[in-house]
């Protein structure tokens, strides 16, 4: 009997290393796109909750729930990537006029960039990322605010904004 549980959780184990060597893998892959572009700032490994409004908006996310992966944050002075352990999130390049709905911090460590994805004939899907475990979310933002389209009729999700900090005296 002890037999067949040690077999079910060294099996566990095993398929648990795989998929995280698996998403590893898709990561890196997906960063060697960058080539030889000299890194801005970059976040490796944090905590990603990502919302979408329709199905096929980003890659492997459902739109009827939060979905929750790793991944990392890749800011280039031309490109902006945002890869998960599921596949390419975003990949925005300057030159193909694409850029962020909206850019901020909600909080301590926390970093919201929002967007969508245009559909012809049809209002644009929307998507949100919210990355956890940022040490410099006020320098993330003020990097992001060049990414962010101004002028549009339908901000649903807010603004460019960073936090004050509070003054503790």
């Amino acid at each position: 009997m002890w037999q067949a549980i040690v077999v079910v959780l060294a099996t566990v184990v095993v398929s648990g290393l795989l998929l995280r060597g698996w998403g590893r893998l898709l990561r890196r892959r997906a960063r060697a796109r960058l080539g030889d572009s000299p890194v801005v700032r970059e976040l490796s490994d944090v905590t990603f909750r990502v919302l979408v409004q329709r199905t096929g908006v980003l890659p492997g996310m459902s739109p009827r729930a939060a979905n929750r992966t790793r991944g990392d944050v890749v800011l280039t002075a031309d490109r902006l990537l945002v890869v998960c352990n599921r596949g390419i999130l975003i990949d925005l390049l300057r030159e193909r006029g694409r850029g962020l709905r909206s850019a901020r911090a909600t909080g301590p460590g926390k970093l919201v960039i929002e967007g969508d994805v245009a559909r012809p004939g049809r209002s644009p899907a929307l998507w949100r990322v919210e990355v956890g475990g940022v040490d410099d979310v006020r320098t993330w933002v003020e990097r992001l605010v060049p990414w962010v389209r101004v002028g549009d009729d339908d901000l649903r999700f807010g603004s460019v904004s960073v936090p004050q900090e509070e003054n503790p005296g």
